[in-house]
């Protein structure tokens, strides 16, 4: 019996643990002291999840684990925990880490890969039986070497006392771990710390190179014995600029033309649309589903004159589609409109058409003036480029569609800008003026001879 026990720890060791959530995982304590010989555990509590961990020991020599923390599977809403063995094998210090193998919150959110926590273990020696010492000797130690003595006089502590990032506030998770989110231009961060002990050391402060998303930067304190202790600074570099960085482009002198990563009704304040009208720069505030561009507004600072708060969700949806349809003699199309009422003076919409119409079609949009409960050409036979179309926007709704509806006015031309239709139209109009003018002038001169 003891063989098939023995054996079955065996197995489990090589297993991934079956745990039920990482949406809310605690691990506690994160600091753990056992003499060796021993063993003591820790608790792992999960919720909201379904998946697999991954529990592993820096130094199995020193510390190893066991044990099963939890088993079934929790529904919404249910927590699951339990508890880890951790043996001391011999003196020294190991970290366990456990880490997301394979697991999803129930709202799908993919979380593997990641770090759920660390517990720093410490096995001590046990303590020696205290030597007989005969009574005529009691003096024989008192100018000589206690190297027992020495040991157990040296410090233990190897906890930081500060932790900082050059101009970013970090967020504590546990004694063990930290995170941080930086902007998307910072290649590279500074990690400043102290430690409570002046006489422990930290190793891996300074600067750190960064990628794109997330970074784990590894932190040892050694303390004065040689116990370390080791923590990690989770630093996730931003894809691009989010509204949260807007004054920080502003005032960047290098930046005119500026992308702004935005959700899907991100609501730009006046204040902010303000700072915008007086940078004077261009600005794409694009909205993205995955890493797919579904829309972005192109605001230019110089052309936008009245200052009010800017919605900028765009909706594939009309609030007046039977009067539209009339209007098109029943056009197949597609309707845009507006979650804001306020859209600043020359903006231009750029919007993913591809699920619609194939590169190089060619597509008329339609303004529908609300006031005039009529439908008006914003831009004429433009050629879908990369699954894109883009137009001014001035207010109502708009309808795209590869049909032609006769008899329609040109819509009017937001503050700010021209389209491209009119460019090409006064364009046209001008060479045709510059054509006729030479003709009759030769004309006349021909006439004169």
């Amino acid at each position: 019996m003891k063989k098939v026990l023995i054996l079955l720890l065996f197995i489990f060791a090589f297993l991934p643990i079956k745990v039920c959530a990482t949406g809310g995982f605690t691990v506690s304590p994160s600091n753990i002291t056992i003499e060796e010989g021993g063993s003591k555990s820790f608790s792992i509590s999960a919720y909201n999840t379904i998946g697999d961990v991954k529990i592993s020991s820096s130094n199995t020599s020193v510390a190893t684990v066991s044990g099963d923390w939890g088993t079934g599977q929790c529904s919404d809403g249910q927590n699951i925990s339990g508890n880890i063995i951790v043996n001391a094998n011999k003196e020294g210090t190991a970290v366990i880490t456990i880490m997301v193998d394979d697991a999803a919150t129930f709202d799908n959110e993919d979380l593997s890969g990641r770090l759920v926590g660390n517990v720093t273990v410490t096995v001590v020696a046990k303590p020696s039986q205290p030597a007989v010492v005969p009574k005529n000797n009691t003096n024989n130690n008192s100018n000589g070497n206690n190297k027992t003595s020495d040991v157990l006089a040296k410090s233990s502590n190897n906890r930081l006392k500060e932790l900082s990032i050059d101009n970013y506030q970090l967020t504590k998770i546990d004694d063990n771990n930290y995170s941080v989110d930086v902007r998307y231009d910072m290649e590279k961060v500074n990690i400043k710390a102290s430690c409570e002990d002046s006489k422990a050391r930290v190793d891996g402060v300074g600067e750190h190179k960064i990628n794109i998303g997330d970074n784990i930067i590894e932190l040892i304190i050694t303390a004065e014995n040689g116990n370390q202790n080791k923590v990690n600074v989770l630093v996730n570099r931003k894809d691009s600029y989010y509204l949260e960085d807007l004054d920080y482009v502003i005032d960047d002198s290098k930046y005119d033309k500026i992308d702004i990563k935005i959700s899907g009704d991100n609501l730009i304040k006046s204040s902010e649309i303000d700072k915008i009208k007086k940078s004077k720069k261009l600005y794409n505030f694009n909205y993205y589903d995955k890493n797919n561009l579904i829309y972005s507004w192109v605001i230019n600072g110089k052309n936008i004159k009245k200052v009010d708060d800017f919605n900028t969700k765009v909706l594939f949806v009309s609030f007046n589609r039977a009067t539209i349809s009339k209007l098109s003699n029943y056009a197949e199309g597609l309707y845009i409109s507006f979650e804001s009422d306020y859209i600043p003076n020359g903006s231009r919409l750029k919007i993913y058409v591809g699920d619609n119409y194939s590169n190089g079609d060619k597509v008329n949009i339609y303004h529908y003036n609300e006031d005039d409960k009529k439908l008006e050409y914003s831009e004429v036979k433009y050629k879908v480029k990369d699954g894109y179309v883009e137009f001014n926007v001035v207010d109502g709704e708009y309808f795209i569609s590869m049909s032609m509806i006769d008899g329609l006015d040109i819509a009017p031309t937001p503050s700010g800008g021209v389209t491209i239709s009119l460019i090409f139209f006064l364009f046209s109009f001008t060479v045709f003026g510059l054509a006729a003018l030479i003709y009759f002038i030769r004309k006349k001169t021909i006439q004169n001879i």
